[in-house]
């Protein structure tokens, strides 16, 4: 594994340009890519990082970067000398040379002043660029250290907020979550990395709980108004959705608390709002006394019409929405009896008009049933006339007694009124059978005179002329109560009438 120069450098912590410059002048193995790029292994970086660097090595003075100390800046080489133009002769050579030799020691010393003066500009540059490099790797050691030291800041904050995460009850909202973070990092702020990790643990627990109080106060209010909801009855509650008592003892409840202030006590908070639960409940049994009130008001007028029910059901409903709520049962009865009051005067108007309506249809139907059969009884043999007769007299009798005669009386009535048409009946038919019997005396009479007289025709034919005429005068002159024998005597009259002897 290689590191690039870059990388070694921050890890390092020092400039690139120095560790550059050392790879350069091979002071650290490095590879070099086909880009040319210097790569430093990573055992090489964690050794330097354990031991340190080595130093930057530098040239030797009077040598180029090459490091040959025989080739002068000029390029001339230690032979050779300008004003030479020919081979020289021993004086000139001689005078030249004590001329070159003082020209060149001049020279000697104007280069060494130049070189020594070099050498300090190159010495001060060196010490300049030493100090930048000394002041860069202080700074990068700075900038290291403070690093590391932010970093372990923020690996410590982050260890304790995370433990105050870990401290947050399940049911915790995430609302009252995000407020946790705030609490914890100001109470971090009041201590450093160096506290015990139990006094920090204090801190972040007493922040958690100070974070957390307003969703546990809010919490302790919710629990307080439940337990308080839940005294209202069955009927008052539902299911899936709250009905509208819920909601008014909810309302009722909070607002009851709101009204003991942020400091009151648990037992303070469930009092407050119980009370105000119980107030909703009292409500509540009160609309249900007064709705089974409503609903059993057909039982107080049992008679009544549909619409009378419905309008005394009003009445009662308005009435009782009118009283307070706290009456008793008796108390709340009494409401609903004073406003039907008016109900049952007008009902007993109506089933008094209803009940002679009905005694008088009663009447009517009774009298008709006392004309018709089987409570009347004709003989068999009456004619239609003589019961159409019957019945006329039998209804006007009847008619005359007034309404609420009693059912003997109006059959004594009738049958009295019936019995002469009754009586007549028998008495005809008692002369009929008088008549039809002393008829029979005919035949044997004329035998007994065809004895004594001679006649042109014969018995049966004297008996049917004689016949209808006889009995004509027999219907006309009896009554019905005479013998049988005075009726043959007259038969036997009529015949001789009849026949001229």
């Amino acid at each position: 594994m290689f590191y690039s120069t870059g990388q070694a450098a921050r890890e390092l912590g020092i400039a690139q340009a120095r560790l550059r410059a050392l790879c350069q002048a091979k002071a650290i193995p490095a590879e070099i890519t086909e880009g040319g790029q210097f790569r430093i292994s990573k055992q090489d970086v964690e050794r330097f990082k354990r031991d340190g660097l080595p130093a930057l090595p530098r040239p030797l003075p009077g040598t180029n970067a090459s490091g040959d100390p025989h080739t002068s800046r000029s390029g001339r080489n230690g032979h050779g000398h300008p004003a030479l133009l020919a081979e020289p002769s021993e004086q000139v050579v001689s005078a030249a040379e004590n001329v070159v030799i003082l020209e060149n020691e001049v020279q000697a010393l104007g280069l060494r002043r130049q070189k020594e003066e070099g050498l300090d500009w190159f010495r001060e540059r060196e010490e300049r660029e030493a100090e930048r490099q000394d002041a860069q790797e202080r700074a990068a050691c700075k900038r290291a250290a403070e690093e590391k030291t932010a970093r372990q800041l923020q690996e410590w904050e982050n260890r304790w907020h995370q433990f105050a995460l870990d401290l947050l009850p399940r049911d915790v909202p995430p609302d009252a979550e995000l407020e946790v973070p705030g609490h914890v990092e100001e109470a971090l702020r009041k201590t450093n990395t160096n506290q015990p990790d139990v006094v920090v643990e204090r801190l972040v627990r007493a922040a958690v709980e100070t974070a957390l109080e307003p969703w546990r106060h809010l919490k302790k209010i919710d629990q307080a108004v439940e337990h308080a909801i839940n005294q209202l009855p069955y009927g008052a509650r539902g299911w899936s959705t709250p009905t509208e008592w819920q909601l008014r003892a909810t309302q009722a409840a909070h607002q009851a608390i709101r009204k003991l202030g942020e400091h009151a006590s648990t037992s303070e908070i469930d009092a407050a709002a119980c009370q105000a639960v119980l107030s909703i409940v009292r409500e509540f049994q009160h609309l249900e006394q007064c709705k089974e009130i409503v609903k059993g008001v057909w039982c107080q007028i049992l008679k009544a019409q549909p619409d009378e029910r419905e309008t005394g059901e009003e009445a009662v409903a308005k009435a009782l929405a009118a009283s307070p709520v706290g009456l008793s049962a008796r108390e709340l009865e009494r409401v609903r009896d004073t406003a039907l009051e008016p109900i049952r005067q007008r009902l007993e108007t109506r089933l008094a008009r209803e009940r002679d309506e009905r005694e008088r249809d009663q009447d009517k139907r009774m009298r008709q049933q006392l004309l018709e059969w089987p409570y009347v009884s004709f003989p068999y043999d009456l004619t239609e006339e003589g019961k159409a007769e019957a019945l006329k007299v039998a209804r006007e009798a009847i008619g005359e007694l007034p309404f609420g005669t009693p059912r003997q009386a109006l059959e004594t009535a009738r049958d009295k009124a019936i019995a002469p048409i009754l009586k007549a009946h028998e008495q005809r038919k008692k002369k009929l059978a008088l008549i039809e019997s002393a008829m029979e005396e005919i035949y044997p009479f004329l035998k007994k005179l065809a004895e004594e007289w001679e006649f042109d025709e014969s018995t049966s034919a004297l008996r049917d002329q004689v016949k209808p005429p006889i009995q004509e005068q027999l219907d006309d002159e009896l009554s019905g109560n005479e013998s049988i024998e005075q009726v043959r005597n007259r038969v036997r009259r009529l015949v001789r009438e009849e026949l001229g002897i």
